[in-house]
Order: structure tokens, then sequence, then C-alpha cells
């Protein structure tokens, strides 16, 4: 962490013992095809870094219980981000997201989700997949409709600030904690 690394050698997948890598605070572009031989890793932090492609070589690290890509400069996710099974926390916020892939669907371990500070303007409906998801933060994103979030049963958290949501689905059961702050809504329904 807080090196001037672009770049990482293929023999970092020599390290097959490692459980957590923090290469944060570097100017990584990519990652090497190596890396899904690291069998153990639990914790991969690659915030503040300049990736613009998808990391799909995070995807063959089905190890993964936390993955920060926060902070860096992707357009969009691996199609296949749904493999990382066992995941628990994944934080994407601050990047160039459009969209989210639907195999989001399959991460169905994840209760933290943070993917704010964006340029997300619709959510697949396979969000509601995420069984485990308690803690969604979709702050400062474009999001104009928000889909009925019902089936999420344990969401305990959710932060909607600075979208342009202008109405709610109807039926919507907010969770404990709810953040809508900075948006055009010009009704709420009544339940």
């Amino acid at each position: 962490s807080h090196n001037l690394l672009t770049s990482l050698p293929d023999t970092l997948g020599n390290l097959e013992n490692l459980e957590r890598l923090d290469l944060s605070r570097n100017d990584l572009e990519c990652l090497p095809s190596t890396l899904g031989s690291l069998t153990r890793l639990e914790d991969l932090n690659l915030n503040f870094n300049s990736l613009e492609k998808s990391a799909p070589e995070v995807c063959a690290v089905t190890s993964l219980r936390r993955l920060d890509l926060s902070m860096n400069l992707m357009t969009y996710l691996p199609k296949n981000i749904g493999d990382l099974k066992n995941l628990k926390f994944l934080d994407v916020s601050h990047n160039r997201l459009t969209i989210l892939p639907e195999s989001i669907g399959n991460l169905k371990r994840v209760e933290t989700f943070f993917a704010s500070d964006n340029i997300i303007k619709t959510l697949p409906p396979a969000i509601t997949d995420m069984d485990e998801l308690e803690d969604l933060n979709l702050a400062s994103n474009g999001l104009a409709l928000l889909p009925d979030l019902s089936p999420l049963k344990r969401l305990k958290y959710l932060n909607l600030y600075g979208n342009e949501i202008i109405s709610l689905p109807k039926g919507f059961d907010p969770p404990e904690m709810f953040v809508l702050d900075r948006n055009p809504i010009q009704k709420l329904r009544a339940r």
C-alpha cells in the first residue's frame, strides 16, 4: 500500500498461502493473470488505483470474502463477478460504473455492498437475489427508478442520497436506516 506500483509481477501467484493483500494507493492499471492462483486469499484491497478495465482477474479468486475496488476508474464490473460466491463485502464506490452486471445476484453471501458515486442509472432486477444484503449504499448515482427491494429481507441500511428518484415503488417498506436526501421526490406514497 502507498507505493507507486503500476503493475504486478506474474510471480505474485506463487504466494499461495497469502490470505490478505493490500495494494491500495498505488497506480495499478491492470492485474496479473496469476491472481487466481492465490487460493487462500480472503481480503483484497485495490482502492485508490488506476484500474480502468473490469478487472476479471479478481473473479478467479473465489476464496475472497472482502473485495475493495473503490476509487478507481472502472466503467464496468466483470460479467462473472457472481463467481465470487464467498464474498461478504464488496465496495465499488467512486468509479465510473454505468451498470451492474446481472451476475451480481449470484453474490448470495454479500452483506455489505457499496456502489456510491458512480453513474448507475438503473439497477438489475437480480440485485434482489442478494439474500444476505444488510447494508446497501447507492448514493450519488443517477438512479431514477428503484426496483421493488422487498425480497431483501435482511436489509437494514439503504442510502439513496443524491440520485434522481422521483417516486418510491408502491408498497415500499423502508429499512431501519434509510437516506433519501437530495432526490427530486415530489410525493411519498402511503403503504
